[in-house]
């Protein structure tokens, strides 16, 4: 594991650039939780993130502010609509009320994945439509830490990556963490069943997002599912997901989600109590960036050791 450092620029050095990748999101009041994930992935070598926000309340711009990732915020959905979002019409009927059944949150979303993936094409080779409980960390290497693009490299070929999650529960958590505290040290106990699906998506291979899990291809062949599953055991990449923080939020859940399925899970994932420190060696890393230090990871394959560049 190499780290760089470097208080000159905002932005990576170019040699770290080969590979663009843009995570996209769409988010209502998770001011608490977006600077960790945001430092998280940036510091594996997310190079943009654009956060679509649903009317958030509390202070998502003052959360981010001091990080240097690449982070930009637009108020979704939007007054006026850019021509031919398929998802448009079910995501204004979600805004004015129209819709209010089991995961209308969710069409809404898609329509931002929709848009992340018609900007980002011709810019970035991999995007993934992605929500903030959700944590994508290479496997570990002989040498430690290495990064999102060396560890996509082996799916070059590939149109799209579906990748599996390892499901982490409330760890028994009744209320919210602290202030201060991170996701990825408080929270470790997991279950082991299959969890949700989300993707990478190569942006000139897709035209739009099927739902908020995987997207739709322009080659019928790359619609087959299992043409881009990669199982969860043997992924370069690790999906992990935290949607039960605490009991108390899994609840306040089921109103901003509008899904009441919600409840009946609940009570399962807070006595889930398989311990798994995988994301553990990153806790460092994010409160070096909290301080304010301009560091990344970078992957040398003849060394570990820390690097600066001013």
């Amino acid at each position: 594991m190499l780290l760089g450092n470097s208080s000159a620029t905002r932005s990576k050095p170019s040699s770290m650039m080969t590979t663009q990748i843009t995570m996209c999101t769409m988010l209502k009041n998770e001011a608490k939780y977006v600077r960790e994930w945001v430092e998280f992935h940036s510091l594996l070598g997310v190079n943009r993130f654009i956060i679509f926000d649903n009317d958030s309340s509390d202070s998502l711009r003052a959360a981010l502010n001091g990080t240097i990732a690449e982070a930009i915020i637009i108020p979704w959905p939007p007054k006026h609509w850019l021509p031919g979002n398929p998802h448009e019409e079910r995501c204004q009927g979600y805004k004015d009320r129209k819709y209010r059944d089991d995961w209308a949150y969710s069409y809404c979303q898609t329509a931002a994945f929709h848009e992340c993936l018609r900007w980002e094409r011709g810019r970035s080779r991999w995007v993934a439509g992605v929500d903030v409980d959700e944590f994508f960390m290479p496997r570990y290497s002989a040498n430690g830490l290495h990064t999102l693009q060396e560890a996509l490299k082996p799916y070059e070929h590939m149109h799209g990556i579906s990748l599996g999650s390892f499901t982490y529960g409330t760890s028994h958590h009744t209320l919210p963490i602290a202030a201060g505290d991170l996701m990825i040290e408080t929270h470790l106990l997991r279950g082991n069943d299959p969890g949700v699906v989300k993707e990478f998506v190569d942006p000139q291979k897709a035209d739009t997002y099927h739902c908020v899990h995987w997207a739709h291809y322009t080659d019928p062949l790359w619609n087959t599912l299992i043409m881009r599953t990669v199982p969860r055991w043997r992924s370069a990449v690790r999906f992990n997901h935290f949607p039960f923080r605490s009991i108390i939020e899994s609840r306040h859940k089921v109103f901003k989600n509008m899904n009441p399925g919600i409840y009946q899970e609940i009570d399962k994932w807070d006595k889930v109590d398989i311990e798994d420190l995988f994301l553990v060696p990153m806790v460092p890393l994010i409160r070096r960036r909290l301080t304010g230090e301009r560091i990344w990871i970078r992957h040398d394959t003849s060394m570990t050791q820390l690097g600066n560049k001013g």
